[in-house]
């Protein structure tokens, strides 16, 4: 990795880019690496303090929150661009975790197939 550093957030993007953002002392830097190329690129740095932060890609785009900032951001990889979310979250929160699941039709909250 280019940038030392710890306490960051990784996320797969849809492109197949594994990003890797923030961390401590690097809060709103964002790398990325191609697998296929086993290349590093620089991205556009995050806009939040993203120390301790969580990132998952939803929807095409990969949002990114807690660390030491309020804030909720999301990342465009087509475009290179982070945007502020409308939504805040309550507090700053240290977040160590975060999971996305896609429910496949007639799967139920328990993760039984419905009768």
């Amino acid at each position: 990795m280019p940038t030392f550093r710890f306490r960051c957030s990784a996320c797969v993007g849809l492109s197949g880019l594994i990003y890797v953002i923030g961390g401590s002392h690097t809060e709103h830097c964002v790398e990325a690496y191609d697998p296929v190329a086993s290349q590093w690129q620089k991205k556009q740095n995050a806009i939040g303090h993203r120390d301790w932060a969580v990132s998952a890609c939803v929807d095409g785009k990969i949002f990114v929150m807690g660390g030491m900032d309020k804030s909720i951001e999301y990342y465009s990889e087509d475009i290179d661009t982070w945007t502020l979310h409308s939504c805040k979250m309550p507090e700053a929160k240290r977040l160590s975790g975060c999971a996305v699941m896609t429910m496949k039709p007639g799967m139920n909250s328990n993760m039984e197939m419905e009768k």
